[in-house]
């Protein structure tokens, strides 16, 4: 009995790319958390890293909204008069928030501003969590680095043939 099929259909294909890779195309997934947070793992460093500064400052230019709009008689330490400059001072006080730092220089007055600053610092936390668990991910990741041989071998096995080739760690581990 001849076996004409390597079990990889009727055309023998590369599985697997020299880079590690798999030589497989997919089709008709749904958008999951699982692929966003293997597309944030798999990003290049710089993109990476302008996404999570660009999600931290829209986080805190939400919050220093927030603050605004409620207004800076809430806070102490605010004295511009400019709407401009009170935001801007709304927007320090969300970093300082975020980094803990807490100059002390601008205070929440007030149960909903108190509320507010407390909700900001429970988010950043949760995002804190969130890249910390990203920048390990992307540390902790495998990447492959194989070597293939020249040559296959179809031979005889069992009661039918064998595609044989070799594949090795690149890395000298």
């Amino acid at each position: 009995m001849q076996f004409n099929d390597l079990g990889l259909g009727t055309k023998a294909t590369r599985l697997v790319n020299k880079d590690g890779s798999f030589n497989v195309n997919r089709t008709g997934q749904a958008i999951s958390f699982i692929n966003l947070y293997q597309w944030l793992i798999r990003m290049p460093w710089i993109p990476f890293l302008f996404l999570i500064l660009l999600m931290v400052f829209l986080i805190n230019c939400i919050f220093a909204s927030v603050y605004f709009f409620i207004g800076s008689e809430n806070f102490s330490g605010i004295v511009e008069k400019a709407a401009w400059q009170q935001y801007l001072k709304c927007l320090f006080f969300g970093l300082q928030t975020f980094t803990t730092v807490g100059y002390g220089y601008i205070a929440p007055q007030g149960f909903v501003v108190n509320f507010i600053a407390a909700l900001e610092a429970l988010t950043y936390l949760m995002v804190f969590a969130i890249i910390t668990g990203l920048l390990y991910g992307r540390f902790a990741k495998p990447s492959a680095q194989f070597i293939y041989s020249k040559n296959m071998l179809v031979t005889p096995f069992q009661e039918g043939n064998s595609l044989q080739f070799r594949i090795i760690n690149k890395r000298k581990a």
